[in-house]
């Protein structure tokens, strides 16, 4: 996946590290911060039907942004009013683009007669939705609900801007980050429901979890009662069936791989 953080100062735009997309491929997987307070620009990646060729505008001109063939996936912005558009697609022959499951704070557009199909989007990003905006880490808060599980999870797309899988949760983050952590859940409750044993266990949104059992902590292997079960942000409550019929059963709950 590709790895890009564009910090915009003033009309400067950071040289980019990218190999040009094959035609009709769309860029995947970015972060754009744009972290200064200047006049704003028109906008900040603009789409043209421009075959094969990668461009990118002229670093001192007002309208200075980037411009990449078809289509944007997966991006996330943050440009705090330094741009009128996040995404601009320009011309009557640009065609078949497409801006599908992007984070920003601030519009797509479409202008010159272009056209695009758009889905997914949330253009109503604020900083609090991020780890540290003001060093460009835009990966997501747990806090970030609105984003978080809330993108249609699609095929090509099957990592996120760090190489994580995705999803994680029930489904896939809008934006370039899929929520993780390394907080391990804590199981909260654990009683006996006829012949079924309920665990219950904290979770965070968009996280998967594993439970396992086994008749014995060590010495006995650890079976996988559960996988990938969708945190939610809440206490969740795993049953294990016929439970009872074990003298004994110890369960262990962990984050998903």
């Amino acid at each position: 996946m590709a790895r890009l953080i564009v910090h915009a100062q003033t009309r400067q735009r950071a040289k980019l590290r990218k190999a040009p997309p094959t035609a009709d491929e769309p860029t995947k997987n970015e972060i754009i911060f744009n972290p200064g307070a200047q006049s704003p620009h028109v906008y900040c990646v603009r789409l043209l039907n421009a075959g094969s060729q990668f461009i990118k505008s002229n670093p001192t001109d007002v309208n200075a942004g980037i411009g990449v063939n078809n289509g944007v996936v997966e991006y996330c912005w943050l440009i705090n009013n330094n741009e009128f558009y996040a995404v601009e697609f320009r011309f009557l022959t640009t065609t078949n683009g497409t801006a599908r499951n992007n984070l920003a704070d601030a519009p797509v557009h479409l202008r010159d007669s272009a056209t695009a199909m758009q889905s997914g989007n949330l253009l109503t990003a604020v900083p609090g939705m991020f780890v540290n905006p003001a060093t460009a880490d835009l990966h997501l808060q747990a806090s970030a609900t609105n984003a978080i599980d809330k993108a249609a999870t699609l095929g090509t797309v099957t990592n996120d801007f760090d190489g994580d899988l995705r999803p994680k949760g029930a489904s896939s983050d809008i934006g370039a980050d899929e929520f993780t952590t390394n907080a391990p859940p804590r199981i909260t409750d654990f009683r006996l429901s006829g012949t079924n044993c309920l665990i219950s266990f904290t979770t965070f949104l968009g996280v998967g979890y594993d439970v396992q059992r086994a008749s014995e902590v060590t010495g006995s292997a650890w079976l996988l009662l559960v996988t990938n079960l969708p945190g939610t942000g809440g206490v969740v409550q795993s049953t294990d069936t016929n439970a009872t019929a074990q003298a004994r059963r110890f369960y262990l709950v962990r984050l998903s791989l």
